[in-house]
């Protein structure tokens, strides 16, 4: 829902940055981390299983660039069409 919010509120050419957790680097986060993580985040099932580029992309957004800057980590930037 939260995606469909900011397709619905920016303008076209707008810019949507979204930073979070690389879903791909979780096996490698101490055993512990990923427990703190998964207790604390009520969403964990669908964060793992959405694959916010494509999800983004087919609402309508120019194709999305991944940046991987820090370990474990990552920025997703999509411009709205």
């Amino acid at each position: 829902k939260i995606l469909n919010e900011c397709h619905r509120l920016l303008r076209p050419g707008g810019y949507l940055w979204i930073a979070d957790i690389d879903p791909e680097h979780v096996p490698e986060m101490k055993p512990m981390d990923v427990a703190l993580f998964l207790n604390t985040e009520p969403f964990a099932h669908e964060y793992f299983t959405l694959d916010i580029p494509s999800a983004l992309r087919a609402m309508g957004f120019h194709p999305p660039e991944v940046l991987r800057v820090v370990p474990r980590q990552r920025i997703i930037v999509a411009r709205k069409m």
